[in-house]
């Protein structure tokens, strides 16, 4: 059945085709995602700047947050096409090693927040 997998070590197990390709995907995604988390950067700092106003606009800090949110869904929406992409060219065998990783991201971001 191949090569037993560490559940935590998902990449260890990439052959050279699949680094490459894995190595391709995260550029793309990098360079999809930075010009959006500069664009979430900017509009948290005018966002903030509308509410502390001597005199807050509100529907001013209401299409900004309307945009912001905008911005965080586009965020996500790539970063879940990415896992797919990652996981359609992972083998059976080494889904369930990724998987884990995915899930374990979710519940350390979720622990991490507030």
């Amino acid at each position: 059945m191949g090569k037993e997998l560490d559940s935590w070590n998902w990449k260890a197990t990439l052959a050279p085709e699949q680094r490459t390709k894995l190595d391709h995907l995260r550029v793309r995604q990098a360079k999809s995602q930075a010009p959006l988390r500069a664009k979430i950067m900017a509009m948290k700092t005018d966002l903030a700047v509308l509410a502390t106003a001597d005199e807050p606009d509100t529907g001013a800090i209401q299409q900004h947050i309307d945009e912001l949110l905008a911005l965080k869904k586009q965020l996500m929406q790539q970063r879940y096409a990415h896992i797919a992409a990652v996981r359609r060219m992972l083998t059976e065998e080494q889904r369930p090693s990724f998987d884990m990783m995915v899930l374990k991201r979710v519940k350390k971001r979720k622990m991490t927040r507030h």
